[in-house]
């Protein structure tokens, strides 16, 4: 009850939820996602009296959400994640690649935490983070990385004389179920306790994964460590976590 609170205004909402993309199905396929988005752009249509009413609304539901503030029920759907089979090979329907989708009310939160802490997060992992809140940042590694190799590796190596640096390349198989929730849950309770009310809402214990098989059936698979894929929060607690390393 103590605990620090996140809040989000009613022009954050509206500003986040309208620069949203829009789900690529249509139909019973549609992402839940397009819901938000529709909303947030008919408020363009409404009187200022009601758009400031429909946005208040809005920003009372996802902070409340932010802050943890959902009965038990809710938040099993929210730690729910259905897998989506992504077919690589047009030609080969055996090369086939699991993408996880959770909840849009869940991505949606993670969306208007990782906007409002955009700078703390950029901020809290320096000096090695180059592509958390930080635009263009993915662009910069890859053109840095190759003048590096250029520079200091191909040359030298052309000129017949021995490289001056080494590159080393980090993968980690599996990472984000390679990472603790426990870990995680003290990192944020040390640096960003507004968080772990949401962090606990998601990780207090196992989520599921759900698979549809063949014959219409539901088949759900207990996660009991590492975070969830599809959510957007989950490659920057990863990146918090391996911050510690």
């Amino acid at each position: 009850l103590n605990r620090p609170r996140i809040y989000f205004s009613a022009s954050t909402i509206c500003s986040v939820l309208q620069r949203l993309s829009r789900g690529k199905a249509g139909g019973l396929q549609a992402d839940t996602l397009d819901m938000y988005i529709k909303m947030a752009q008919a408020q363009k249509k409404k009187s200022k009296q009601e758009r400031r009413r429909r946005a208040k609304i809005l920003a009372a539901f996802f902070t409340a959400i932010a802050n943890g503030e959902v009965p038990a029920q809710f938040g099993k759907i929210l730690r729910t994640t259905y897998l989506v089979a992504l077919q690589k090979d047009p030609d080969d329907y055996t090369k086939l690649r699991p993408l996880g989708v959770p909840a849009a009310i869940r991505r949606i939160t993670a969306i208007l935490i990782l906007d409002h802490y955009r700078s703390r997060f950029a901020e809290y992992l320096l000096p090695f983070n180059y592509a958390i809140g930080i635009n263009g940042g993915i662009d910069l590694i890859t053109s840095t990385i190759r003048l590096a190799v250029d520079e200091f590796i191909t040359s030298p190596e052309k000129a017949g004389l021995l490289p001056t640096r080494s590159l080393i390349s980090l993968d980690i198989k599996n990472m984000f179920n390679a990472i603790s929730r426990q870990r995680l849950r003290t990192i944020v309770r040390r640096e960003f306790p507004e968080l772990e009310a949401f962090a606990d809402l998601l990780y207090p214990q196992e989520g599921k994964t759900a698979l549809r098989l063949f014959d219409g059936r539901w088949y759900y698979q207990p996660v009991r460590e590492g975070f969830s894929q599809g959510c957007p929060l989950s490659p920057v607690f990863a990146a918090i976590v391996l911050n510690e390393i």
